[in-house]
């Protein structure tokens, strides 16, 4: 009978525990998924309330093009009332969803508060609404 020679199976292990376990957990790691903050409303997080929420000025191509709609966008407002990494659910265009996106993340809100009683981050959708400005009230605002 052959006695077999475990070393070469034991240096290929080796080599394979070495090399390709630090790639596996590096994976696994990134594969976990992202824990966003929770949505308003929803396990005891209240919704945050706007203290100082300016509407966006409207570029001169919509003004003229008489565009007026609501833009949707989705937000996370952090413990500390700031507006972060808004994004544009349903927009408008024209120039009006990138003006929003730059005056949402200059609102103030007063946050949420989780089910401890203290500020939390979260997530929730705010819409802005932009009327039609007729051509009298551009030469008003143009103090013409």
């Amino acid at each position: 009978m052959l006695a077999r020679n475990n070393f070469g199976s034991s240096v290929a292990f080796f080599l394979w525990v070495v090399i390709a376990m630090p790639g596996v957990i590096a994976g696994q790691k990134a594969a976990e998924p992202k824990v966003d903050p929770p949505r308003a409303g929803t396990n005891g997080v209240t919704s945050p309330m706007c203290t100082y929420c300016p509407l966006p000025s409207r570029p001169e191509k919509a003004t003229k093009a008489r565009i007026s709609g609501t833009i949707l966008l989705d937000v996370t407002v952090t413990a500390d009332g700031q507006v972060m990494k808004p994004i544009v659910l349903k927009g408008l265009g024209s120039g009006l969803d990138e003006q929003a996106l730059r005056t949402v993340r200059d609102w103030k809100m007063k946050p949420a508060s989780g089910p401890n009683g203290k500020p939390v981050d979260c997530r929730v959708q705010v819409e802005v609404t932009l009327t039609q400005i007729l051509p009298t009230e551009v030469s008003t605002l143009r103090g013409e």
